[in-house]
C-alpha cells in the first residue's frame, strides 16, 4: 500500500512543480520588466533635475526582497515606487524649467564678466590714478 501511493503521488508531484514553474517564471519576469520600466522612468526624472532618491531607496528594496524570494513584499516595494515616480513626473516639467533657468541665468552672468571688466576697469583705474595723484604739485 505505501508503496503504491509513493508511486502515485510522485508522478502528481513532479507534475505540480511542473505546471507551477512557468506561473513563478512569468511573475519574476513581470516583475524584472516593471524594474526596469521604473529604472528608466526615474532616469529620465533625474536628468531633468528631480531627486529620484527615495524612487531608487523603493526600487533596491524590492530587487533585495525579490533576491530573498518575498515576491509579494517585492511587489509591494515596486508598487510605492511606481507611485511615487507618477507623483514626481506631475512636477518634473516645473523642475525642469527651474534647472534650465539656472543654467541660462548662469550663462548670463559669466558672459556679463568679460563685458562689465571691459567697461569698468579703465575707468576705476583712471579713477584710482587721479586720487593717489591728486596731492601731487606740477612745477
Amino acid at each position: 500500500m505505501v508503496l503504491s501511493v509513493r508511486l502515485w503521488l510522485t508522478p502528481v508531484l513532479v507534475l505540480c512543480i511542473l505546471l507551477l514553474a512557468p506561473m513563478l517564471t512569468a511573475r519574476t519576469e513581470d516583475l524584472d520588466l516593471e524594474v526596469a520600466i521604473l529604472v528608466d522612468r526615474a532616469s529620465k526624472l533625474h536628468s531633468m533635475g528631480v531627486n529620484t532618491t527615495n524612487v531608487v531607496e523603493k526600487l533596491s528594496s524590492a530587487v533585495e526582497a525579490y533576491e530573498h524570494g518575498d515576491f509579494e513584499k517585492a511587489w509591494a516595494h515596486l508598487n510605492e515606487a511606481r507611485k511615487i515616480v507618477e507623483e514626481l513626473e506631475k512636477g518634473a516639467g516645473e523642475a525642469y524649467s527651474r534647472l534650465l533657468l539656472l543654467k541660462v541665468a548662469t550663462v548670463a552672468l559669466l558672459a556679463s564678466i568679460p563685458i562689465a571688466v571691459y567697461l569698468l576697469l579703465p575707468r576705476a583705474y583712471l579713477y584710482l590714478w587721479f586720487r593717489v595723484r591728486r596731492k601731487w604739485v606740477v612745477r
